[in-house]
């Protein structure tokens, strides 16, 4: 019995830990989310920044749509076969499984001992979860190896340039008040 329950403490300890892993991703995520903009941007014209901007963003929706869609597939497929039968035909309403993973809410009224087995599948299912969305991160970061350099660009789009002359004449016409 202290085996498995320095097994569930240690399960316990993982998942704290795991929980509080956002306080870390959140701000890494938001610096990835801004820094990715200007290496789109450097080595376009100014007049191609928005449509370049644009197809970044719509690629990384679209990104996160697979990610949610691949993700809530593997896991309902990895509880679907890790869960106990009795809590699975407990659960099932006619013959159809419900989105297992929905059920979490609902974990703290079941009996201890199928608590603890729901909470070992959970835990081993987002194992798998971690195992595939990490496989594709390491597919997209080889693929960014095969990435070109680009030139930056040292074009100045004449549309949106400061003429300075222009504004020195017009300094110079006011008499220097407000610049």
């Amino acid at each position: 019995m202290s085996f498995a329950y320095s097994w569930i403490l240690a399960l316990s300890i993982r998942t704290f830990l795991v929980s509080r892993l956002w306080v870390l991703t959140t701000p890494c995520a938001r610096v990835l989310y801004a820094a990715a903009v200007y290496p789109i941007q450097a080595p376009l014209s100014v007049t191609q920044n928005a449509p370049a901007l644009a197809w970044m963003w719509f690629l990384r929706s679209f990104a996160g749509v697979w990610g949610v869609t691949i993700g809530s597939a593997v896991l309902q497929n990895e509880l679907s076969k890790m869960l106990p039968a009795s809590f699975i035909q407990s659960v099932t309403q006619g013959t159809a499984v419900p989105n297992l993973y929905a059920l979490i809410p609902d974990l703290s009224t079941l009996p201890p001992d199928v608590r603890s087995e729901v909470q070992v599948a959970f835990a081993r299912s987002l194992a798998v979860l971690w195992q595939v969305l990490t496989a594709i991160c390491a597919v997209g970061a080889v693929a960014s190896l095969f990435m070109r350099g680009l030139p930056l660009s040292h074009k100045l789009d004449e549309t949106w340039a400061i003429n300075r002359e222009k504004d020195q004449d017009k300094e110079a016409a006011d008499g220097g008040i407000g610049h």
